[in-house]
């Protein structure tokens, strides 16, 4: 008898659950001061309902470098419990009215706007989960293993890579903490072309980050110290793509149009774009796999040179 109550109170106990969580979101879903978009988000979250939320998200969705964006509802359906742990669905189930609020044309949000942003739809979530965060953690230590040796050491850490549109440059953005003054350091590596067995920069530079207008444009400024300089804009309105102006004494500017991309599906010429997705969203099934190619009889993979440091000291910020 004491067995079958046991048995018994393990489907109530995942019910409750379940209904802990739609009722403490009625008020929010019973409010007439809360937008019936931020309503949709909270009662899909509420009810676990991944279908749904994931028809609430406007593509692509972006999370933090290296991870994949989230392209599609069929990739957030997968990604969901990745992305709206315990942690996010207690923050926008038990929130109140009062939490809420709007910022004009960034939509609403909740709190001081660490979780996510909704205009109609859900375009952007700032917290990151902690099973995203270790995937991170790992993708960023085999990103920097993988440079020339003179680019891996120091603290840096991977924050964007972008390849051209109309050419064949790649360009890397890498950043590290510096004790002195509390303030970051930021690096760009650009490539003429990525050859998986000689990877090699045309041109390492120092620099740093800075914003402008009432939107908060933020521009990368580096420097070479000797007249070259590089400016990356992050966002371009009415643009899914970025531009990256190279000047040099006694030559005309570069402005090259740049795209989002990855540093691993670059120096992995194989990978094909569903395998790339598997690579960055946990829960989805292992693609299948594919024959390795053997390397000729008497061939031998070329060594990496070893360089010397071309990167100038840090910059101040302007």
């Amino acid at each position: 008898m004491t067995l079958l109550l046991i048995l018994m109170s393990v489907p109530l106990a995942g019910c409750r659950k379940g209904d802990d969580s739609v009722k403490a979101a009625a008020e929010i879903l019973n409010s007439d001061s809360i937008p019936g978009d931020v309503k949709s988000v909270v009662k899909a979250i509420a009810e676990n309902d991944s279908d749904e939320f994931a028809r609430l998200v406007s593509y692509p969705l972006a999370r933090p470098y290296p991870l994949h964006d989230i392209t599609n509802e069929s990739e957030m359906r997968a990604y969901y419990s990745t992305l709206i742990d315990d942690s996010m669905r207690r923050m926008l189930t038990h929130s109140h009215v009062r939490d809420w609020g709007s910022d004009g044309w960034r939509g609403w949000t909740v709190g001081n706007g660490d979780y996510v942003w909704i205009d109609s739809l859900v375009y952007d979530v700032n917290y990151v989960s902690p099973k995203e965060k270790r995937e991170q953690k790992r993708l960023m230590d085999k990103e920097i293993a993988s440079l020339p040796r003179r680019l891996r050491h120091g603290g840096w850490k991977p924050m964007t890579c972008l390849k051209g549109v109309h050419h064949t440059r790649v360009a890397r953005i890498d950043s590290r903490h510096v004790q002195k003054g509390d303030s970051t350091q930021y690096r760009i590596a650009v490539f003429d072309s990525i050859v998986p067995q000689h990877i090699e920069p045309s041109m390492v530079m120092d620099g740093y980050l800075t914003s402008e207008g009432t939107s908060e444009t933020e521009y990368y400024i580096f420097t070479d110290g000797k007249g070259t300089t590089a400016i990356y804009e992050t966002n371009i309105a009415d643009s899914p793509n970025s531009y990256l102006i190279i000047t040099r004494p006694n030559a005309p500017a570069e402005e090259m149009e740049m795209e989002k991309a990855y540093w691993e599906d670059l120096i992995n010429p194989k990978m094909q774009p569903h395998e790339a997705v598997h690579k960055a969203i946990p829960g989805l099934a292992p693609p299948p796999s594919r024959p390795q190619q053997q390397t000729p009889a008497g061939e031998q993979s070329e060594t990496e040179p070893e360089g010397t440091s071309v990167t100038t000291d840090s910059l101040p910020r302007n």
